[in-house]
């Protein structure tokens, strides 16, 4: 009997033991993605080891906001500052402040401890609430989750979101669910767009499993038969109704690949249409050739999610987001950052059309939409259909030889100056999806309206008196632009 509770009491120990083991969260050999609710994606990689008593791991740094004008791409990984990894499994990770929040990977089920604590302030208490054997990334794991509670500093539970968040450790491929540990507890609300946020694992590096790093040679990876429509618009027009707009529509399909070790050849053919209107005149250009290009690589663009491309005085960075396509932005438009020489980068005050260029995988690009901030227009590039692998996509562009110069002839606006209401004339019958964008001097839209038959009437009398900028487009360009008066 006593050898039966000795065996039984070896199996308890055995099993707790088992149970307990240390869950790293975080290892250096091996670079992990994860994706947030709305798809972005970030990227784990230790840069740097220090051993000390414990082994101190420096993830890559990504731009964080300092102060209302400082920005650094120096400072610290979304993940935090850096990673304390201990023997006896408890991980550490460091936030803004400079402060740890404490991680039991070896904790057993049910077990409790402080992760986070302000003197005199509040408590954040975590607890192993479930362990499971789980399936993610093609991957099966045991997996144990922790839970989160916030206190005061009298033990009173607050209504905080972080109670809701979890995060989940696996044995042997670390985090599953994490957060941004640099701004764990989500105590400091300086700047809009700084709030905690739970990422899910969606790629490893070792095992390769999921996502990887989207690459420059993977945007360009095209097949013998692939096809792409991409429809380019750009328009800029002053308050005087002086300007221009241009409409481009491409086909493009891939006829031969050549690989090799450092480049891809592609020949393919390429019908084009390049229509361009003025305040008194049109051009029409029209291609139909055959063409070679050379994809070489782009270590910038190969840089990790979120990974700082330092150049000279400026720095920037891509963001990576898991959508519908793998894709990598260049958000440089609105977040380029210049050094000022006192370990700050300021943002850099630009004006023009500033525009997010998207790279989509085996899909090309950019891709982009943006307004001018000088002129009434903008510019936009955007993939209309694509057909790659057979798979198809979207609506094809119709590309002719026959030139649309006369388009804004065939539209009259009447009476002009108006009073009460104008009348639209459109001699050509052939178009679809018109409407008519009304714009007050200084380019704010005052009315738009659909035009339903060849002769429509529209009612301005609710418009002040003064002059207005009047725009004509279909679904796919910009007809007329013309000056109205209402008196």
């Amino acid at each position: 009997m006593k050898q039966i509770q000795i065996s039984l009491i070896l199996v308890l120990i055995s099993t707790i033991s088992t149970f307990g083991q240390n869950f790293q969260t975080i290892s250096s050999d091996r670079i992990a993605f994860f994706e947030n609710e709305y798809n972005n994606v970030k990227a784990v990689r230790i840069d740097s080891v220090k051993y000390q008593n414990d082994s101190l791991l420096y993830p890559f740094t990504t731009i964080q906001q300092l102060d209302y004008d400082c920005f650094s791409p120096l400072e610290a990984s979304w993940i935090g500052k850096s990673v304390i990894i201990k023997d006896n499994g408890l991980n550490g990770f460091i936030n803004k402040m400079g402060d740890t929040i404490s991680i039991k990977t070896d904790a057993n089920l049910g077990d409790t401890w402080i992760a986070y604590a302000l003197q005199d302030s509040l408590t954040i208490e975590a607890s192993v609430v479930s362990y499971d054997t789980l399936t993610f990334i093609g991957i099966t794991d045991s997996v144990k989750t922790i839970n989160f509670q916030v206190y005061d500093k009298n033990m009173n539970l607050l209504d905080w979101e972080l109670n809701n968040m979890n995060i989940r450790i696996s044995k042997y491929h670390g985090f599953v669910t994490t957060f941004d540990f640099y701004l764990f507890p989500n105590l400091q609300f300086d700047y809009p767009y700084e709030t905690l946020e739970e990422y899910n694992l969606i790629g490893l590096s070792n095992p390769k499993a999921g996502i990887s790093n989207l690459t420059w040679f993977e945007v360009n990876d095209f097949q013998v038969g692939d096809e792409l429509h991409i429809l380019d618009e750009s328009s800029c027009w002053n308050f005087d109704g002086y300007g221009s707009a241009t409409t481009s529509k491409a086909n493009y399909k891939y006829l031969e690949r050549t690989d090799y070790s450092d480049s891809i050849v592609y020949r393919y053919s390429r019908k084009q249409s390049i229509h361009t209107v003025w305040t008194d005149s049109s051009d029409f250009k029209y291609y139909n050739d055959t063409l070679t290009t050379t994809i070489k690589p782009n270590p910038l663009f190969d840089k990790l999610p979120g990974e700082p491309i330092i150049y000279e005085n400026e720095t920037y960075n891509y963001y990576m987001t898991n959508g519908s396509h793998l894709s990598k932005t260049d958000a440089g438009g609105t977040e380029r950052y210049w050094f000022d020489d006192n370990y700050c980068w300021n943002a850099a005050l630009v004006d023009g059309c500033l525009r997010d260029d998207k790279y989509i995988k085996g899909l090309d690009g950019p891709y982009y939409s943006c307004t001018q901030s000088f002129c009434l227009g903008g510019a936009e590039r955007k993939l209309a259909y694509y057909n790659k692998g057979g798979v198809t996509w979207g609506n094809p562009l119709t590309i002719t030889g026959i030139s649309d110069a006369s388009i804004s002839r065939d539209i009259t606006i009447f009476p002009n100056p108006a009073k009460n209401q104008i009348t639209v004339n459109i001699s050509d019958g052939n178009y679809q999806d018109l409407q008519i964008f009304i714009y007050d001097i200084q380019g704010k839209l005052q009315k738009i309206e659909c035009l339903e038959s060849n002769n429509s009437t529209i009612n301005i009398s609710n418009l002040d008196l003064g002059v207005y900028i009047l725009k004509i487009s279909d679904n796919e360009r910009v007809l007329k632009i013309d000056r109205l008066i209402v008196e």
